[in-house]
């Protein structure tokens, strides 16, 4: 999915949607409803920091070696290598299973950015997509979606760049030039999505459903938020991140 063009009637269709999950208001730009407590678990990492790839273009750029990735975390199953440069911070909400902070390159605290994995949350993954997609608002916004297989595992990835507002409650209003990473890796089996052949990059065609109706399916959602320079400094953290990506035993939570 790519947008552009955006229009007034595209920046009202959020606060029409969100009373449809209740839990969306206090999980802030995460989303989602309800669903099991998260154990999250930091270890040690012991994969080297230019370790191949696990699946083809994570990102929308090649990927980059010479990471240093100094500790994992394991969220319900699903194992992550953190980037060394990123800080641990308190989590803002009891739907974020684990946050972290990444600085700006200029030392500005203001400028920095925000780096979440979710709890196991519901709301299914195409509602929660649209969600992040109307976040951005006006024309000069632009959104795009796209899945990378990995043997069989399907991983959702999202980019969106422009005026961003999440629409909630306590909201500071349109934060210009914001750019978000965000990346969901499919584990409910009634959410794996039919994809046909891959492009160049190993990207599968991807459409968020517009229709689509909040479910009690539950997901993990990885996303990197904050000032697009920031964000774009941070592209090559974001796709070690990604390969390191492990997924375990999801059998106790991956069914409604």
């Amino acid at each position: 999915m790519t947008r552009t063009n955006r229009t007034t009637a595209d920046r009202s269709i959020l606060r029409y949607s969100a009373p449809l999950c209740v839990g969306v208001l206090a999980l802030g730009t995460l989303g989602g409803c309800d669903g099991p407590e998260s154990v999250v678990a930091t270890e040690e990492n012991s994969q080297p920091s230019d370790a191949a790839p696990r699946s083809p273009e994570a990102t929308d750029r090649p990927a980059s070696s010479g990471v240093d990735l100094s500790a994992t975390v394991t969220v319900e199953g699903i194992r992550i290598a953190i980037p060394d440069r990123w800080q641990p911070a308190t989590t803002a909400s009891t739907f974020t299973a684990v946050q972290y902070t990444v600085p700006s390159p200029d030392g500005d605290a203001g400028q920095n950015a925000t780096f979440t994995i979710s709890t196991p949350i519901g709301g299914g993954l195409m509602y929660n997509l649209l969600r992040w997609d109307r976040q951005f608002r006006g024309e000069d916004a632009s959104t795009s979606t796209w899945i990378t297989v990995d043997a069989d595992q399907q991983t959702v990835h999202f980019v969106g760049q422009g005026p961003f507002d999440t629409g909630l409650p306590g909201s500071t209003g349109v934060q210009e030039d914001t750019m978000v990473l965000g990346a969901i890796p499919i584990v409910n089996g009634p959410e794996q999505v039919e994809v046909g052949e891959p492009d160049d990059a190993g990207r599968y065609e991807f459409a968020v459903d517009e229709n689509s109706q909040p479910m009690r399916l539950s997901n993990v959602f990885i996303k990197l938020t904050g000032p697009a320079s920031v964000v774009e400094n941070a592209r090559a953290e974001w796709d070690a991140m990604l390969q390191s990506i492990e997924i375990r035993d999801v059998s106790n939570w991956a069914t409604p």
